[in-house]
């Protein structure tokens, strides 16, 4: 949007009472000192995220999330709608790289527990 805006002559001044106030705004390009502030607490969600996960479960210690792949595999390239192109990508994951996984891959990466302890008549 920063791009656009410049390009088309589109013009936003932001009125903020702080140097990083407006970090974040799709009219600018972060500088450094606005990008560290973000990656802070990024960096500490995930500290934290290590942290629980080692504290339940202490095999998995944080070197070991950080640098044991999980996903190993090619994958079909793909264009910007999802359509399939010619061509494969090296696919690679690890065990806490900061992404997401669905439910049964965080099960079997040992990151969750299973809640499949269903009583009959209660909800799970």
């Amino acid at each position: 949007a920063s791009e656009f805006a410049e390009k088309y002559g589109i013009k936003v001044e932001l009125i903020k009472a702080g140097g990083i106030k407006a970090s974040g705004s799709m009219f600018q390009t972060l500088s450094p000192l606005e990008r560290q502030p973000w990656q802070d607490t990024v960096d500490a969600a995930y500290d934290q995220f290590l942290s629980v996960i080692q504290t339940e479960r202490p095999q998995l210690t944080a070197a070991r999330m950080k640098n044991e792949i999980v996903i190993d595999r090619q994958v079909p390239d793909r264009d910007t709608k999802g359509n399939i192109v010619k061509g494969t990508a090296h696919y690679t994951r690890y065990r806490a790289d900061g992404g997401t996984y669905t439910p049964p891959q965080a099960l079997e990466f040992g990151l969750v527990e299973s809640c499949a302890r269903r009583t009959v008549g209660h909800p799970p």
